[in-house]
């Protein structure tokens, strides 16, 4: 949903736009938008929640959507509400973002690798299943 290397126009819409929940509920309205370095897509957002926007927690665009002029993203207000925060004068380091896909229970690429490779019979198992009777 969210383009590759995005223009700036795209991303004036992320930032103009509210994050609204899986039901249509306001959450709040977006403070930072997020790229992946690799790819150049959002990734994640920043929603202004509390008293007068004072708190900022993140949202994943994963699964996420436009309705409207808003995000829709696919979690609750309470749930978005409780994830982990950050300083908006602060980047997003690797620890930060895989304690927010933990939070979220997203599987990154890097998990399917690690499922792939733990799926795979090593050599010494694929030897023993070709020696054994049928």
């Amino acid at each position: 949903m969210f383009a590759s290397n995005p223009s700036q126009q795209n991303l004036r819409q992320l930032y103009d736009a509210d994050v609204i929940d899986e039901t249509g509920d306001k959450v709040g309205g977006v403070g930072q938008v997020y790229l992946d370095d690799v790819t150049g897509n959002p990734t994640w957002v920043t929603v202004r929640t509390g008293l007068l926007g004072s708190t900022e927690t993140f949202a994943p665009l994963d699964g996420a959507s436009m309705v409207d002029g808003n995000i829709q993203v696919a979690y609750r207000k309470d749930f978005i509400a409780e994830a982990p925060g950050i300083d908006a004068e602060h980047s997003l380091t690797p620890e930060m973002e895989g304690e927010l896909y933990s939070y979220y229970d997203i599987r990154t690429l890097a998990d399917e690798a690690e499922v792939t490779d733990e799926a795979q019979p090593t050599d010494q198992t694929a030897a023993a299943a070709a020696n054994e009777p049928r």
